[in-house]
């Protein structure tokens, strides 16, 4: 089982954050792949989209070109057990137990979702701490991504 070791521990409480690469089976991750692309399809709510947000870059309404693009789908714990088994699997607690101590605890609040960005519609995001639109009192929040494929600026 992986643990963080001590220089990442001490890069993430000075920088904020601290990436882990393939650290995730290609078996779960080609499973998530598919279940997001079936999610595409079906449509499924609750579902944000681009246009919804306003966000600098996005489409400005409904209607408008792209304006229906996913930006993301909420709920991801609940949409498919296999979502919700990674984020509590004993992998990814042991990385987080240095970062947060032994009481972790999942909020399913905002970011409980499947990011689907359309490189033709979505909007520009740049560097931020999600904390400040969550409305928590202790900053003592650690966000998990798991990255399903390859993103670029193209």
């Amino acid at each position: 089982m992986l643990t963080l070791t001590e220089k990442q521990i001490e890069a993430f409480n000075c920088d904020g954050f601290i990436k882990l690469s393939k650290l995730v089976d290609l078996n779960i991750v080609n499973q998530m792949v598919a279940l997001t692309d079936q999610f595409m399809l079906d449509n499924i709510p609750p579902i944000e989209y681009e246009a919804q947000l306003g966000y600098p870059g996005a489409p400005a309404d409904p209607e408008a070109t792209g304006g229906k693009t996913i930006r993301r789908f909420l709920r991801a714990m609940s949409r498919h057990p296999l979502f919700l088994d990674w984020a509590t699997s004993p992998d990814v607690i042991t990385l987080l137990r240095p970062l947060l101590g032994p009481q972790i605890v999942m909020p399913l609040a905002h970011h409980n979702c499947i990011m689907v960005k359309d490189p033709r519609f979505s909007s520009d995001t740049g560097w931020h701490q999600d904390i400040r639109f969550w409305g928590f009192e202790r900053p003592d929040l650690v966000s998990t991504l798991l990255a399903l494929n390859q993103a670029n600026t193209e």
